[in-house]
């Protein structure tokens, strides 16, 4: 009995200390936490059908690359787990309890950078890491990018809407041809954040291939220029029609905007993928594809 007891302590040790199971449930409990908020925000403002429609306010491109995240984690082999992981999950665990809206997305960053740091270079946690940490772009630090340096930016915004439609502007607020009607750009228009999905749909397309980031940067320069075009576009025809400013500027009009802004990044990254597959595939292989086909 004593023998059995003693051989059979070091398999449960060994399970409760599950690194690739911990970094699930730290996942887990950290996005419950992170996107609580911005779903019950938008099931109050919208109705459920509504928030469901408008994808709670939080971009499609951000709930596939979630469901990649974890996908990739679950994918690591078992092993167990060393004592600075310990410690770190322990932080992280520590942040993402913290009941304010934005923390959870600290302790989720924190979270990433240790699997970066400690997975394989190229196995699929590492790339669950890198994701992770681009998912945090747009979802927390490209939003207090531009809490900081918010003035910057909306002024360069209205200064793009205003040379398209000639109007005057003083900062980011524009005078519209009525004389009487002014347009204030706020930060929830801005196409930084827009920008900021961007970086993620890069880094999961390149991660995903399995590409470098520095061989995507030319197709994130292309859509990132695509993007600021749009929301552009979409500011001007607030601007130019300000008797329909509630429907294109919210309900409606907001998303098809973000529907059209999410197939523009898909569809640039998935050509720019494709293409570079076909670069780097030699002829022969590219021959028999065809010949297949």
């Amino acid at each position: 009995m004593v023998t059995s007891v003693a051989s059979d302590a070091p398999a449960a040790r060994k399970a409760l200390l599950n690194e690739r199971e911990a970094r699930l449930a730290l996942l887990v409990v950290g996005l419950l936490n992170a996107l609580l908020h911005p779903v019950r925000d938008a099931v109050a403002a919208s109705g459920l059908s509504g928030a469901v429609m408008g994808t709670f306010g939080i971009s499609a491109i951000v709930w596939i690359a979630l469901a990649l995240v974890a996908r990739l984690l679950a994918a690591e082999p078992d092993r167990g787990m060393r004592r600075t992981e310990f410690a770190i999950h322990l932080a992280v665990l520590a942040l993402i309890l913290v009941p304010l809206r934005h923390v959870a997305w600290i302790g989720l960053t924190l979270m990433a950078l240790n699997v970066v740091a400690h997975a394989a270079r190229d196995s699929a946690a590492a790339r669950g890491g890198w994701l992770l940490l681009a998912v945090g772009v747009p979802m927390f630090w490209g939003k207090l990018a531009l809490s900081l340096c918010s003035g910057v930016v909306l002024t360069l915004d209205a200064m793009l809407v205003s040379a398209v439609l000639g109007l005057p502007r003083l900062g980011n607020t524009l005078a519209l041809a009525d004389g009487r009607t002014h347009l204030w750009i706020e930060s929830s228009c801005s196409s930084m954040l827009n920008l900021s999905l961007v970086v993620l749909c890069w880094t999961m397309f390149c991660t995903l291939r399995g590409i470098g980031l520095r061989r995507g940067l030319p197709w994130c320069g292309l859509c990132a220029g695509l993007i600021i075009a749009l929301n552009v576009g979409r500011i001007s025809l607030i601007a130019a029609f300000p008797a329909h400013h509630d429907m294109l500027h919210g309900g409606l009009g907001a998303s098809v905007a973000n529907w059209l802004f999410v197939a523009v990044m898909l569809c640039v990254f998935e050509f720019g993928m494709c293409r570079h597959d076909r670069e780097v595939s030699p002829p022969t292989v590219r021959r028999m594809a065809r010949h297949a086909a």
